[in-house]
């Protein structure tokens, strides 16, 4: 293997006579200087010791990994795109895998988060709304883990959802419900998100455009007059 670590003269430096060259930890060379060889090679010896140069714990590689970089290699020269580069996507997965490991099920963030609201002081009506709307989430999906529920499986969920009210049993979810329902859970998520059980809110934000379906059903009815109000009117 290649020795990553240089050593080599300076003869143009006005106080350095030795220059060591070695792989920063972004990838790129990084320099050193000295002003003797001494000192040069002392910190050239540091440097290969610690990466795994001289025998320490990355001075070989195991099979399973000479493997996952052929693999990655083979996927490089396939991809129609430039992908990321293998040290960005070890850090995504690391996070990642760091965040799955440390989340809860569904039911017992919602638990948390209930006793949360309580504490902070929510109306009762309030939690009302909250054990409504999230309880219907932590009912459905509760031994899932937060981290795993994304934009897309929350979406799904909330269009399968349909109404229970005993005269619209069966029937697709208001526009307004709906809207209701992804506002109560994105609070529950940004809770979530604050605890370190999710990497992310998988609730977009609520857009303030409105479409027709959604001015009809907030248009107020129509007022009605008596027919004293009419006479007093007229």
């Amino acid at each position: 293997m290649k020795d990553p670590v240089t050593i080599g003269d300076t003869p143009s430096h006005p106080k350095c006579s030795h220059r060591v060259l070695y792989p920063g930890e972004d990838g790129r060379r990084k320099a050193k200087f000295f002003t003797n060889e001494t000192a040069a090679i002392a910190f050239a010896e540091k440097i290969r010791k610690e990466l795994g140069i001289n025998g320490t714990k990355f001075g070989t590689m195991e099979e399973d990994e000479r493997g996952a970089l052929a693999a990655w290699r083979a996927f490089v020269a396939s991809a129609s795109s430039a992908p990321p580069s293998l040290q960005d996507v070890v850090k995504e997965f690391a996070a990642n895998w760091k965040t799955r490991t440390g989340s809860v099920t569904i039911k017992d963030a919602y638990d948390k988060f209930m006793i949360q609201q309580e504490a902070d002081g929510g109306s009762v009506r309030h939690l009302a709304s909250l054990k409504s709307r999230v309880g219907r989430l932590a009912t459905d999906k509760g031994g899932e883990l937060v981290a795993t529920i994304t934009a897309a499986t929350f979406a799904d969920w909330l269009n399968a959802l349909r109404a229970t009210r005993a005269d619209k049993t069966g029937e697709k979810l208001g526009l307004v419900t709906r809207d209701n329902l992804k506002k109560s859970c994105r609070t529950f998520f940004a809770y979530c998100v604050e605890r370190g059980w999710t990497s992310a809110n998988p609730v977009p934000i609520q857009k303030k455009k409105r479409t027709r379906g959604h001015r009809i059903a907030n248009r107020k009815p129509v007022e009605i007059m008596l027919p004293a109000d009419v006479e007093k009117f007229l």
